[in-house]
């Protein structure tokens, strides 16, 4: 129930034209700490580009891909960050990479 209302509140937010990433961080974060990671994902993704993503944009991503087990899309995510964006990760986001590597059993990589 509580999940509906955030969802809510943060479209009611959109329509009235009071978004910054802040918000999209927010809910990105409630997403991914329910167990809503692919959908937390997706809301990563159509962040719009008038946005700047920050890192705590790309920090929160991360750890849902932690708690998810989603090595692979962590994976795509730094690299994403590093070669395309142009923007080295901090350590809190390099710390949770290799805590999901970690979790996923991909203890090599780590």
């Amino acid at each position: 129930m509580k999940l509906f209302l955030t969802e809510k509140l943060f479209h009611e937010c959109g329509k009235s034209g009071a978004t910054c990433i802040g918000m999209w961080n927010a809910f990105i974060s409630t997403l991914g700490t329910n167990s809503e990671c692919f959908k937390a994902i997706q809301v990563f993704e159509n962040i719009p580009s008038t946005l700047i993503k920050t890192h705590s944009t790309f920090w929160n991503v991360m750890v849902t891909c932690t708690h998810a087990r989603q090595t692979e899309y962590g994976h795509y995510l730094l690299a994403r960050i590093v070669k395309t964006l142009w923007i080295e990760p901090t350590i809190e986001i390099m710390g949770t990479y290799l805590d999901g590597l970690a979790r996923g059993k991909v203890i090599d990589e780590a």
